[in-house]
């Protein structure tokens, strides 16, 4: 029963802070009660895991940052080469940003206060590095291109498509798999 109780608070957890992404990205100023509504909880169950929306809004990017880290590690550590294994991270990474809107307006207010902001944490750096090292390894990827600028140009592109594309009513994952295309277009090796 105790296991039962961890797995609904879990899947709770998950809800909630879809479910904020979601409606913070359309309204900043959302209350409590939509957020709940919206992740089919009371608003108690909300404030039970989140004492308020800064805490709600840090859960949110530690848990998107959760997601792309373990995509990008399984990504680095699988044994497809790895030109095809950086396509399949750019789409997950495009899933990962569908389920977390908020995040993509909140990189262009980090972007604005650079001051603050560290960058990637080191296990995402070293992740992609070991990725690309592969790539060059295995043939599959430019020798030329160096991994501190394919990632920041594929999160870039990535990002900036998926918030023009929301614009427009697009899906996230048809807007992932074609910046995979474009990236792999210019990153393979001829």
């Amino acid at each position: 029963m105790a296991e039962d109780l961890r797995a609904d608070a879990r899947r709770n957890i998950r809800s909630i802070l879809e479910a904020a992404a979601r409606v913070l990205a359309d309204d900043p100023g959302a209350s409590m009660q939509a957020i709940a509504a919206a992740a089919e909880v009371s608003r108690p169950t909300v404030y039970r895991h989140f004492a308020g929306r800064e805490e709600l809004i840090e859960a949110i990017r530690l848990e998107a940052m959760a997601q792309a880290l373990a995509a990008l590690e399984r990504a680095a550590a699988s044994t497809e080469p790895a030109a095809d294994a950086l396509g399949r991270l750019i789409e997950e990474l495009a899933d990962i940003a569908a389920r977390y809107p908020l995040l993509g307006r909140m990189i262009a207010v980090q972007e604005a206060d650079r001051g603050k902001e560290k960058g990637p944490p080191d296990r995402l750096v070293k992740a992609f590095a070991a990725l690309v090292a592969r790539g060059h390894r295995d043939g599959t990827l430019r020798p030329d291109l160096r991994p501190q600028v394919l990632g920041p140009a594929t999160m870039g592109a990535l990002l900036l498509a998926l918030r023009v594309a929301d614009h427009r009513g697009s899906d996230p994952r048809e807007v992932g798999a074609e910046v995979a295309a474009l990236v792999l277009g210019g990153a393979r090796s001829a």
